[in-house]
This record gives structure tokens, C-alpha cells and sequence, in this order.
């Protein structure tokens, strides 16, 4: 990949699966049963798109800008809206074309550009800048919302970043009350758009297999028929 490839193409991309949510719904823990699942039926080795993924590659991982996740997350705290909206778009962006370079018949995004869009939108960045700068992103195949209450949530997290809180000091009643906003969001996006919601206030298992079902149903991960 050159440094001068231009605009981002979102065009040419393997098909996008999203699951996505507020903090603590269990995206991290669905998106590795789903890989596992794909793995283990299909022979399909996915990989799973994180804002962070550009942290794990040699290019990165030892860069002081971006291995330190403590100072990441203070001078997050330091930045505006809308700079720190930019600032975590380059991360998945990056994270996405490294992501590609390995030719993957399917990418499996976990929150993916909506968490980090809807969070400054609370923010007061205007919503529509920030639709028109996460228009870059290919848009997912097949996106799944993973529905939790935040009361729920909370108990899940063993702990919680000012950013989960909306830069107040983090705790219960912060945290819930950011997700609560961040929650309606997504649910407003999700009529828009046309997601798939999944109650996540279930068993591990139960929130797994209906995923699986949507994906069987809707993408058809075999390659049989055209995705």
C-alpha cells in the first residue's frame, strides 16, 4: 500500500459484517463466537475489525502515539468532538486497510464507525459532518445491534473509561446515563438502516445462535450463492 493512495475506495472491499451496540453489550464476545462458528463449519479464517486493530501490527504496535492505551485515552479526554471524531476514524480506517491487504473472503466489524460517530453526536459535533466523514466506510452487509440496557451493561464491565462515561467521572450513574443517549442512537439508526436488533439481556448461547441464524440466512457465508 502506497502513502499516496489517495481518497479511501470503498469500493472492492470483502463484505462487512457489523455487530454493534453500546459499551458492554458483548460485541467482542459475539464477534469471536461468530469467528469461531465461520472457522469451524465453513473453513473460513475471518478477521475481526477493532478501532484499535492498527495497534497490533509490527508497523504500529511500538509506537508511542498509539501502544500506550492509557495515553491514548487522556489525550482523547484533551480533544474536541469533532478532532477527536477524526482522530478515532483514522484508527478504524488504518485498521480497515490493513485489515484488507490480506485479501479475507469477510471482515467481522466490531462497533465499527457508528459507536464512534453516535458518541460525538452527544458530543454536540453535528451529526450530519459526521455522517459525511463516515461515508468513507463501505457500508456492512449484514449489521446486527446488539440491544442491552445499560444497567445491564454495567454490571457486565469490569470497569469503564471516561469515554464510555461521556468524560464524566466514571462510574454507575454515568456511565448509564451516556449509554442511555448513546442506546436511543442506535435504535434510530437501526430503523433507518434496517438492522437486525438482538436482545443481548439473554444467555451467551441464545444471543449467539440467533446471530449465526441471521448470518446463515443473509449472507451466506459458504459462498454458494453471491454475497
Amino acid at each position: 500500500m502506497s502513502h499516496n493512495d489517495g481518497l479511501p475506495q470503498t469500493e472492492g472491499f470483502p463484505p462487512i459484517l457489523c455487530l454493534t451496540g453500546i459499551d458492554g453489550c458483548g460485541k467482542s464476545t459475539h464477534i469471536r463466537r461468530l469467528g469461531k462458528h465461520l472457522q469451524d463449519r465453513y473453513g473460513i479464517l475471518v478477521p475481526q475489525l477493532h478501532v484499535w486493530e492498527i495497534s497490533q501490527n509490527p508497523r504500529f504496535k511500538t509506537h508511542p502515539f498509539i501502544s500506550d492505551q492509557t495515553a491514548v485515552h487522556k489525550y482523547l479526554g484533551l480533544l474536541h468532538g469533532g478532532p477527536r471524531a477524526l482522530f478515532m476514524f483514522h484508527g478504524l480506517l488504518e485498521s480497515l486497510e490493513l485489515t484488507r491487504m490480506a485479501n479475507p473472503k469477510l471482515i467481522l466489524a466490531n462497533g465499527y464507525w457508528y459507536k464512534y460517530a453516535f458518541t460525538e453526536a452527544l458530543h454536540n459535533t453535528g451529526i450530519d459532518w459526521l455522517l459525511a466523514i463516515a461515508s468513507c466506510f463501505p457500508p456492512p452487509k449484514l449489521t446486527v445491534m446488539l440491544d442491552l440496557p445499560p444497567e445491564s451493561a454495567w454490571k457486565r464491565k469490569p470497569s469503564v473509561t471516561p469515554y464510555e462515561c461521556g468524560f464524566q467521572t466514571p462510574g454507575e450513574s454515568t456511565f448509564v446515563a451516556f449509554q442511555s443517549r448513546l442506546r436511543n442512537m442506535f435504535l434510530r439508526q437501526a430503523g433507518r438502516e434496517g438492522w437486525r436488533i438482538v436482545s443481548a439481556d439473554r444467555s451467551e448461547n441464545d444471543v449467539s445462535n440467533e446471530i449465526v441464524q441471521l448470518v446463515e440466512n443473509e449472507v451466506n457465508p459458504d459462498g454458494r450463492s453471491a454475497l
